[in-house]
């Protein structure tokens, strides 16, 4: 059988197709520690991509009337994964993948991995739904993003909901099937352990210090309510690795975060009948001290999280 000149019953090497990205993401995620899993789950979460494929005879005509849309696919490489190395270069990768994850929600049940939005991929390729800030030259502003800082990005393609919603679930189209996810996949399941998230008094001071003076040049959280918000949103959703959060006994986290490291504590909070919270402890502008992990260099139990 022919598809496109490969004949899948006697070739034994499918065609490998070679792309460059068109651009890397500038994040205000330094880490794969504590960057959310998901698009959307930090709302407030800002980025910037610059165009700058050689492909392209004017970089920034190939964004115009793309102001015109409030949000955009972006299409990534899993760079980090540690699979994804294999895929880098013109030969195709050759290494196992496992067929089955366990996504961070389901207690350590395994599903299919095209079941979940894994990065433990045999194409290590992600799709986000972002939210489209501005448009200025060859460079986009976005937000709720969930990419660490230097991700290759492959394309970006303007979400149109008459074409990438469901048609059944489009008002004024006749409902005749809806929708339809597993239960641990409904946003019932992925809210409903929402962590409330407090700041001590001397993360407070910190910040404000920080702060009084100006940030340095390219940074994207430009003001303390900002970095509150996206640091707040990232918590409340527990960023830890299921190992991290069953397993180990030190309940402090790290976070690198535009240019400053922020030491977070999950514990239950006794005065509220024993909810769980996530305190930040302190900010701080980030030490050469500190690894690329996102913790002390002393300090290597850092488990990246998966995605759902």
């Amino acid at each position: 059988m022919q598809r496109h000149g490969f004949d899948i019953m006697t070739d034994t090497q499918p065609p490998t197709y070679t792309f460059s990205p068109i651009g890397f993401i500038e994040s205000c995620f330094r880490t794969k520690n504590g960057t959310p899993r998901q698009a959307g789950i930090s709302r407030s979460a800002p980025a910037r991509l610059t165009i700058s494929s050689p492909r392209l005879n004017n970089p920034g005509f190939s964004l115009d009337e793309l102001a015109g849309f409030s949000h955009v696919w972006v299409l990534f490489v899993f760079h980090l994964d540690e699979n994804a190395a294999e895929s880098e270069g013109e030969v195709a990768a050759t290494g196992m993948v496992k067929s089955k994850v366990a996504p961070p929600r389901l207690g350590g049940r395994k599903v299919g991995v095209f079941a979940t939005r894994s990065p433990h991929r045999p194409a290590p390729i992600g799709l986000s739904l972002v939210r489209l800030v501005a448009v200025d030259g060859a460079t986009i502003t976005l937000e709720g993003i969930d990419l660490v800082d230097g991700t290759p990005v492959l394309d970006i393609k303007p979400y149109i909901p008459t074409f990438d919603q469901p048609p059944e679930s489009q008002s004024g189209i006749p409902h005749t099937v809806q929708p339809v996810v597993p239960n641990w996949a409904t946003p019932e399941a992925i809210y409903h352990n929402d962590l409330r998230v407090v700041f001590s008094s001397r993360a407070q001071r910190q910040l404000h210090s920080i702060y009084a003076t100006a940030r340095p040049e390219g940074s994207l959280l430009e003001n303390p309510e900002r970095l509150i918000s996206v640091v707040s949103e990232l918590l409340a959703g527990d960023p830890r690795s299921r190992y991290r959060r069953d397993r180990c006994s030190d309940r402090l986290y790290f976070i690198e975060l535009d240019g400053l490291h922020i030491t977070a504590w999950f514990d239950e909070d006794e005065t509220d009948g024993g909810t769980e919270i996530a305190e930040v402890l302190r900010i701080r502008y980030q030490s050469p001290l500190l690894s690329r992990e996102g913790a002390p260099t002393d300090e290597r139990l850092v488990h990246s999280p998966d995605h759902q």
